[in-house]
């Protein structure tokens, strides 16, 4: 994502990653200027240099035409913009879900509203506009409920959800544990199932980690200063695993993590083939490790069972422009 520092927000900032052995970058590109939501960013020319899409990451788009603009614009360049879909000035200082949990907690909420809102007027700007429009970070049953109905009518829309909205609920918040503060906030019961039902019917298309590690400073503190986000991508799918056990509970995470990502971004099909390039991930059904290779301190504490093992023996796997 293009929330580094400095902001990747122009040409020279794609060029830039660095190449390593093994290692493939894919870069997203900043939407606007600095990701102040003003001014757009550089789109042609990061995507000339290999940007995979565009987004201003969490810092949501406020400007419903500045979102026009940037759809317009990005149809020209067969490029998705990614929104996510948060009006702050409705939870301005909420740092959990309006619900029970929050009560009992005495936590400010951050109400579905918040996020619904937003996504209706995205929805409404991308039908107006054309393009090809994200949605990421949905986490309530109202929101999959537009998105299907926008699917419906024909609206060029795609969505994902995270893994820790997939798997947690609001009752975690009640351990004071910061490792569950994550944006969107963990929802109810009935959110997380309306997740799932969207999941596996289509309407969401992408499972993402929303991988984000931090260090003590960030997480080792009171909740309401803490920072939002957990560290999920080690984890991810003994979380899954261990929720949706089933063999068609696990195809729906192989088309989710795998199979559509990679159709919806244009980045082509991997087959496994004698002489190919090897691009896979190994999985084991059985068992847990308690590996840790980032250095974030706030992962949740969810029961896992099995782990994955990802597998990149040659680059050029990927095409040349991602």
């Amino acid at each position: 994502m293009p929330s580094t520092n400095p902001v990747r927000d122009n040409s020279p900032s794609i060029e830039a990653l660095p190449e390593q052995e093994g290692l493939v970058w894919i870069p997203v590109g900043a939407l606007t200027q600095g990701l102040q939501g003003e001014k757009l960013a550089e789109l042609h020319d990061m995507r000339t240099a290999g940007a995979l899409a565009f987004s201003d990451d969490k810092h949501a788009i406020e400007s419903p035409h500045t979102l026009q603009l940037a759809l317009e614009y990005a149809l020209g360049l067969d490029a998705r913009v990614w929104s996510f879909p948060m009006e702050r000035n409705l939870c301005p200082t909420g740092v959990a879900h309006e619900g029970a949990s929050a009560l009992k907690s005495g936590m400010a909420p951050i109400p579905r509203l918040a996020e619904t809102i937003r996504v209706q007027r995205d929805i409404s700007v991308a039908e107006y506009a054309g393009g090809a429009l994200h949605l990421a970070g949905l986490s309530c049953a109202e929101s999959v409920d537009l998105v299907r109905a926008a699917k419906a009518r024909g609206v060029q829309l795609t969505a994902d959800c995270a893994i820790a909205n997939l798997i947690g609920t609001e009752s975690d918040v009640e351990s004071y544990e910061t490792a569950y503060k994550v944006l969107p906030p963990l929802r109810s019961a009935d959110d997380r199932a309306a997740l799932w039902s969207g999941l596996c019917d289509g309407t969401i298309d992408i499972l993402v980690s929303d991988h984000d590690p931090m260090d003590h400073e960030v997480k080792n503190c009171e909740w309401g200063s803490a920072g939002f986000g957990a560290a999920t991508i080690e984890d991810a799918f003994s979380w899954f695993h261990a929720h949706y056990g089933s063999a068609d509970d696990l195809e729906v995470w192989v088309e989710a993590v795998a199979h559509k990502p990679r159709e919806l971004f244009g980045l082509g099909s991997v087959s496994i083939n004698v002489g190919s390039p090897a691009d896979f991930t190994l999985f084991t059904l059985e068992g847990s490790v308690d590996r840790q290779a980032s250095l974030g301190v706030n992962r949740p504490k969810w029961s896992k069972n099995g782990f994955a093992l990802g597998v990149v023996l040659d680059a050029q796997a990927y095409p040349a422009s991602a």
